[in-house]
């Protein structure tokens, strides 16, 4: 059962806090200051947990797939994305960010990126 470091989770669950909260800030503090310090505030929270539940959800789904080759890899990252998307775009529509669809964009594209790469070190530790 292929499995990722501890190390790996808390330094991705660090950068994305910092990362998405700073561009949910930028992106929506155009039409007010608090509604940026809102959004960055939650988006940062929310990127630090689902990091952390990405690596989890990947590691999880990748060590049940009942697929192999790029299926295996590409599977687990479809899923985990699709989730962290509407998760993201509930919180940020329950907290009434201006801008929802350019706030959590970055985010959903680097976690295809970062479910890719992940499964990706899964397989080959495997």
């Amino acid at each position: 059962m292929a499995n990722t470091s501890n190390r790996y989770k808390w330094v991705s669950a660090v950068l994305a806090c910092f990362l998405y909260g700073g561009w949910a800030y930028y992106i929506n503090s155009g039409s007010h200051p608090l509604d940026g310090l809102a959004s960055g505030i939650v988006q940062g929270i929310s990127s630090f947990f689902l990091t952390f539940s990405i690596v989890v959800a990947v590691t999880k789904i990748y060590n049940r797939s009942l697929f192999s080759g790029v299926l295996s890899v590409l599977m687990p990252a479809v899923v985990t994305v699709v989730g962290v998307a509407v998760v993201l775009t509930l919180i940020h529509f329950v907290i009434g960010t201006s801008h929802i669809f350019p706030t959590i964009l970055p985010s959903v594209l680097v976690a295809s990126v970062f479910c890719i790469v992940t499964a990706k070190k899964l397989e080959m530790a495997s």
